[in-house]
C-alpha cells in the first residue's frame, strides 16, 4: 500500500541541464531546436511535435548516452533515496522522453517515470512522439491539454493516494499546476517568480534540503552509486 508519493521534474530539477538541449548539442541540431524552445507563438503540443521530429534518425544510445552524462543536480540520487526510506514512492514526470527519464530513474533510484515516448524503428528515432496517457487523463487541468497535474490526479486514484499525501518539486511553468494541486511542493531554483508563488516552499541550493523540509535524516549516502546494483527501481514502466 503507498501512501506517500513524490513527483520530481526531471531537467533542471534532478539533471542540471535540459535534455534536448544537450541531445541537440550532441547531434549538430542546436540551431534548428533555438527557435522553438520557449516559443510562446506555438502551443505545447505542437512544440513537443516539432522538436521531436528535429531528432528523427537519432540512434536510441544516443539518447540514451546524452541522459547517462548530463550531471545530476547536487543531492538528487541521496534525496530520492532518502524519499523511498522515508516511504514515498518517488517518480520522475518530465515533458521529455521516457528513453531520457528511463535512463535518469535509473541514475537516481527512483521507482517509476511518467514522459513522453519518442517512437523508435530499428532502434532510430522516427520523430513522431506519442504524449503520455497519463497528462490527457483524467482532465483535471481545466488550461492545459498536457498537464503534470493531470498525472497527479491520474497516480492518486491507481494508487489510493489522497493528493494532500503527494509531494511535488520543480522549477519551471509547466510545473505551477502540479505544484498548486500537491499537498506540499518545493520549487527548486525557480525559473520565474510564478513558479516560487505555486510552491510552498522554495529552496535554491541543494535538493537535499527537501528531506530538511520534511524533516528527515539527511546522509551522503556512501554506499549509493549512480548507475549502480539493481534495485528495485530498475523495473522499467512508464507508470507505477
Amino acid at each position: 500500500q503507498v501512501e506517500r508519493l513524490a513527483l520530481i521534474d526531471m531537467d533542471g530539477t534532478l539533471l542540471d541541464g535540459r535534455f534536448v538541449i544537450e541531445l541537440a548539442r550532441a547531434t549538430g541540431r542546436e540551431e534548428a531546436l533555438q527557435p522553438l524552445l520557449d516559443n510562446a507563438s506555438l502551443s505545447p503540443v505542437q512544440r513537443t511535435r516539432r522538436i521531436a521530429a528535429l531528432f528523427a534518425g537519432v540512434a536510441r544510445q544516443v539518447f540514451e548516452r546524452v541522459a547517462r552524462d548530463i550531471p545530476l543536480m547536487p543531492g538528487a540520487v541521496e534525496t530520492v533515496v532518502g524519499l523511498r526510506k522515508a516511504g514515498y514512492r518517488v517518480g520522475i514526470v518530465t515533458d521529455s522522453y521516457h528513453s531520457a527519464a528511463e535512463t535518469v530513474r535509473r541514475r537516481v533510484f527512483a521507482d517509476f517515470a511518467v514522459a513522453h515516448l519518442m517512437k523508435f524503428r530499428r532502434d532510430k528515432a522516427t520523430g513522431r512522439v506519442t504524449f503520455a496517457p497519463a497528462m490527457r487523463e483524467p482532465a483535471k487541468c481545466r488550461e492545459h491539454r498536457l498537464c503534470k497535474l493531470n498525472v497527479l490526479h491520474h497516480l492518486c486514484e491507481e494508487l489510493h493516494v489522497a493528493p494532500g499525501q503527494v509531494l511535488a518539486v520543480g522549477d519551471s511553468e509547466n510545473d505551477i499546476c502540479v505544484l498548486r494541486g500537491a499537498g506540499n511542493s518545493v520549487a527548486f531554483q525557480p525559473k520565474r517568480p510564478s513558479v516560487r508563488d505555486a510552491a510552498k516552499h522554495t529552496l535554491e541550493e541543494d535538493l537535499r534540503g527537501i528531506l530538511k523540509l520534511l524533516g528527515e535524516p539527511v546522509s551522503s549516502l556512501p554506499e549509493i552509486r549512480e548507475m549502480g546494483e539493481s534495485t528495485p527501481a530498475d523495473e522499467t514502466s512508464a507508470t507505477p
